[in-house]
Order: C-alpha cells, then sequence, then structure tokens
C-alpha cells in the first residue's frame, strides 16, 4: 500500500461530494481502497469517500494546497449581492475549504466589505506590495 493513516492526499477523480482536486486525509483502509475524509478544520468532517491508490495523488502539507494566500489582489469573476462582476478586492483569510474572505473597497462604503468567495469565482491578478504588518 502505498499510503498511510494520516496521510494527506488529493482526489484524482469526483466521488461523492468530493470533486476531482479536493484535498483530504487518510483516514483507515479498507482492503485495497483508502477512506479519505475531507475536514473544514482540523476537527470539522465534512464528507468522506473510499478511493482506490490510482485515484488518489500525494498532496504535500504546503501552502501549494491552498490557491490563493493572505494579500493577493483578486477579481470576481461572477456577481455576488451588492458586489459587481469583476471587483478587485484583497484576499484576508482561507475561511473554509475553497472559500476565501475577500475584502472590497466598495465606492458607497466607507469600510471595506467583507465577503466569502469561493476560490472558482476568484481569478488573481497581483498580491500586495507591502509584506509589512502595520
Amino acid at each position: 500500500m502505498k499510503y498511510s493513516v494520516g496521510d494527506q492526499v488529493i482526489t484524482l477523480v469526483e466521488r461523492g461530494q468530493a470533486k476531482e482536486g479536493d484535498v483530504g486525509c487518510i483516514d483507515a483502509i479498507k482492503g485495497d481502497r483508502y477512506l479519505v475524509g475531507f475536514y473544514a478544520t482540523e476537527d470539522a468532517l465534512l464528507a468522506s469517500a473510499y478511493f482506490f491508490e490510482e485515484e488518489l495523488a500525494p498532496a504535500t502539507k504546503s501552502k501549494e494546497n491552498h490557491v490563493f494566500i493572505e494579500g493577493d489582489v483578486v477579481e470576481t469573476l461572477v456577481e455576488y449581492p451588492s458586489l459587481p462582476k469583476l471587483s478587485v478586492g484583497k484576499v484576508v483569510a482561507e475561511v473554509e475549504k475553497d472559500t476565501y474572505a475577500v475584502s472590497f473597497a466598495l465606492p458607497n462604503m466607507s469600510i471595506p466589505f467583507l465577503f466569502p468567495i469561493r476560490a472558482s469565482d476568484l481569478h488573481k491578478i497581483g498580491h500586495e506590495e507591502s509584506h509589512h504588518h502595520h
């Protein structure tokens, strides 16, 4: 067997609630199949499904699993309520898997507007110049 319990893996196929490219953790091994759990946070299980070895790829434990990082400048590819398409904002944090809190400075708002947006609805156009935290 290629993987052991606790390994992080990327799914290469869609199965149940898991989409292709989702990152999960091997929770158990049954015969020639792996039970992969998908978590919102370390202890909040969203879904789990069985996969064969060839349906999985090793996931690195680095930030590469995250589509965006804090400070990325992004634009929206779809319209959200009170947020027009192609609004430019800044990624503040990853709030759950593939969903990011993005801060938008809207013309009619005095404070930046925080919006949870799916990674697939965002397009990265750059990164904040300054890496200093004030």
